[in-house]
């Protein structure tokens, strides 16, 4: 019996003395005074989420921390981490950290600078919600889910760049980027991009820059433009992936200048730049096949329009594009006007020319493309 309790104890010690300086789950350690929770994967392997507390104005949270021997990495900033933590202004976070909690920098209203390592997948909802006075936010392309508020309210930022992880740029509830930041967006897509209806509709961005682009509106033409009503939105540079601008994606943009599509656009869809009232010119690229009704409706100021070889075979035409709710006719052949618009287009001459071909096509009287674009002719509501 003696025997069997020393051997009992022995096993006891030398289990206590294997495992004092190991980490065990909820474990804290806290390092540079950050404060981080030993957490545990599915495969029972063991990394650092910080959990908060910071004695300065700037969080640098490391790749790995070292206590009593052990290493482990970091990998996550918890919910609630840094929530209206006011005093913060710099936010440097190391490469390998995959996942910035929900609120996690909630309300940090001095926050000023972000630096997002690379490998950083997920940013929860509202996670720097409110950080009104963030100048830069550079998406690594290693970022593939932003979730919905993660950005909202922060009015300051004044560029945005979006990395090729996210495939499907989305704004779900009731945002994901900023609606009053006056910012230029860079989106550096991998080709198959899609910035989804609605992302930054009623924003006041101010120039975008596109690369990798597919779909600007989803795949199927929905209703609700990715940049509709953008009033302040001055420049699109498009890149040469687009293939797609979805139906109203740029309604209503009526600061947007002069325009210039790739050869890799093929469709144009209904509304897409209806009232954008200040473009002077729009340059079609060799790939266009298709312009909806009322792409171009309304766009009072354009004086400059050559339409492209291509449309001319196309089974929805240009003329279709430049009038609201016409019936889509192939270039050559004359466009009917209705009984009750004879009138506003009673005595026009000039006539829609297909650049390439050298074509004309005449109204019924004829008309001006710019004449076609400001008639009076009802459009559904949006």
């Amino acid at each position: 019996m003696k025997k069997m309790i020393v051997g009992f104890l022995a096993v006891v010690v030398v289990c206590f003395a294997s495992r004092a300086g190991d980490p065990a789950v909820n474990d804290v350690w806290t390092e540079g005074g950050l404060n981080y929770r030993v957490s545990q994967k599915a495969d029972e392997s063991l990394y650092l989420t910080l959990t908060g507390s910071v004695a300065t104005n700037e969080v640098v949270v490391p790749s790995s921390v070292t206590s009593n021997d052990q290493t482990l990495a970091v990998l996550a900033v918890a919910n609630d981490a840094f929530k209206n933590k006011t005093a913060i202004t710099n936010l440097v976070l190391a490469d390998g950290i995959e996942f910035i909690g929900t609120n996690a920098f909630y309300g940090c209203t001095g926050l000023s600078s972000v630096s997002l390592g690379s490998g950083l997948v997920s940013i929860a909802p509202s996670a720097f919600y409110n950080c009104r006075v963030l100048g830069e936010v550079v998406l690594p392309n290693s970022v593939t889910n932003v979730g919905n508020s993660a950005f909202l309210l922060c009015e300051g930022i004044t560029n945005l760049v979006i990395g090729s992880g996210l495939k499907r740029i989305v704004s779900d509830g009731s945002g994901t980027y900023p609606k009053n930041a006056a910012m230029h967006l860079t989106v550096n897509g991998d080709g198959e991009t899609v910035i989804a209806d609605g992302a930054f509709g009623s924003s006041k961005i101010r120039s975008v820059t596109l690369r990798g682009v597919k779909y600007i509106g989803n795949e199927n033409l929905g209703s609700n433009g990715a940049f509709n009503r953008c009033e302040n939105l001055e420049s699109v540079d498009f890149g040469d992936d687009l293939v797609q601008i979805g139906v109203d994606s740029f309604y209503g943009c009526k600061s947007l200048g002069p325009v210039s599509l790739p050869d890799s656009l093929v469709r144009i869809g209904e509304s897409a730049f209806t009232q954008c009232t200040n473009m002077t010119s729009i340059a079609f690229g060799s790939g266009v096949r298709q312009i909806d009704n009322s792409a171009f409706y309304s766009c009072s100021g354009l004086t400059d329009v050559e339409l492209p070889a291509s449309v001319a075979a196309s089974v929805t035409t240009a003329i279709a594009g430049f009038v609201a709710d016409a019936t889509a006719i192939p270039i050559g052949t004359r466009m009917p006007i209705a009984p009750q618009l004879a009138p506003v287009v009673n005595a026009k001459t000039a006539a829609i020319t297909n650049s390439a071909a050298g074509s004309t096509a005449t109204g019924n009287p004829p008309f001006t493309i710019a004449e076609a674009m400001n008639l009076p002719v009802p459009r559904r509501s949006v």
